[in-house]
């Protein structure tokens, strides 16, 4: 029920990239296949499945009820900052239009952060997009407290089972992919590894991506050079951007 190409136009200036897959293009790990899945904007068909597949029952006040009559409220709490603010917005505006009752919480990160790893979240939002995802595969899998649809079974992988909640088998299967992964020494067969971990996590929807691959625009003065901005550079916070490029390597240009 979401309208990706919308929320691009508005709050992206049509800049992004739509797709519901949590690694990006320049990964060996990405599924082509997988990036527009249950992605098209379809709020009819949004509507069969809540109520063939999930059950529930479109109530008097044209608001979902679960089968027993109980109401069904989603909350969903975010940074008060920045873009993802105003797309989550239009988000909430649009699964109440498809009769799911949304409320939208906004906080600081110094309170956010805290309750999203502590597992007192319904539904939380955090950019997904890794181009590391060996490295930073939090929403592939629950891999630690910063999976944040599941902080209690990341932190039982994490811990070997000592601490946190075990989780069911289903989400299992997502961790022993990526456990043979770290034992995986060809390159070939770890990417073919991670495209099956990547199928899982977006066939299981752990995460719902929304907007992809948005430009980040820096300024540079004219005689600053040897400053990677062609468009194959890609940013990352786990790169500490712009750090993969070397700054070190930069230099000024003497002006005439």
């Amino acid at each position: 029920s979401l309208d990706r190409d919308l929320i691009n136009d508005i709050v992206y200036l049509g800049q992004g990239t739509t797709t519901n897959q949590s690694v990006g293009s320049a990964t060996t790990w990405y599924v082509p296949e997988m990036a527009d899945f249950m992605a098209e904007y379809d709020p009819e068909g949004a509507k069969r499945l809540l109520e063939e597949s999930v059950g529930l029952v479109m109530g008097s006040d044209g608001f979902y009820d679960f089968a027993d009559g109980t109401d069904v409220n989603l909350i969903i709490e975010t940074e008060s900052s920045g873009a993802n603010l105003d797309a989550m917005e239009l988000i909430v505006e649009q699964l109440n239009d498809v009769g799911l009752a949304t409320t939208l919480k906004s906080m600081n990160r110094d309170l956010y952060w805290p309750r999203a790893i502590g597992n007192q979240v319904m539904i939380n939002v955090w950019g997904t997009g890794s181009i590391f995802p060996l490295m930073n595969p939090d929403n592939l899998l629950a891999f630690n407290e910063k999976s944040f649809w599941g902080p209690q079974y990341g932190i039982w992988y994490q811990t070997g089972g000592t601490s946190g909640e075990e989780p069911p088998d289903y989400i299992k299967e997502g961790q022993e992919i990526y456990s043979q992964i770290l034992k995986t020494a060809d390159s070939e067969a770890q990417a073919e590894l991670g495209k099956e971990l990547v199928r899982n996590a977006t066939e299981n929807m752990w995460a719902i991506n929304v907007v992809g691959r948005m430009p980040g625009p820096v300024v540079v003065k004219n005689n600053m050079k040897n400053v990677w901005a062609t468009p194959d550079y890609t940013a990352s916070w786990i790169a500490m951007s712009p750090g993969n490029q070397n700054p070190a390597t930069y230099y000024f240009e003497d002006e005439e």
